[in-house]
């Protein structure tokens, strides 16, 4: 029977960085900046190609990209919010860690005196 239950592979990094450079966007220089295909790419990409390439395609599925003007492209808003709520969650979860990991230290450093007495 199939199920209809998420992929446990899931890998969030597919969706927080860009498919050309694989920077992981941000709301300053990488930021995601979506195509009029659908496609998202990091500001710094788009400038590239803007600037370099005298086609101007998606990189991805090669459709024309409508403007020359980096400035009339959008910013992908929910995937930077994905991105910022991403990196957020794993500074939460790293001070976790470490007040964790402290407090195992500390228990450990009383029960060795312990033993010694």
């Amino acid at each position: 029977m199939e199920s209809n239950l998420p992929n446990n592979n899931f890998d969030i990094t597919e969706y927080i960085t860009c498919g050309i450079c694989f920077e992981e966007y941000d709301n300053l220089k990488s930021q995601p900046i979506i195509l009029n295909c659908g496609h998202t790419i990091c500001k710094t990409c788009l400038f590239g190609i803007l600037n370099t390439h005298s086609n101007k395609k998606c990189p991805f599925d090669k459709s024309n990209l409508f403007s020359n003007n980096i400035n009339e492209y959008k910013i992908n808003t929910p995937i930077l919010e994905i991105v910022l709520e991403y990196k957020r969650s794993l500074n939460i979860f790293s001070k976790f860690k470490n007040i964790i990991c402290f407090k195992t230290e500390k228990e450990n450093i009383k029960e060795n005196k312990k033993g010694k007495n």
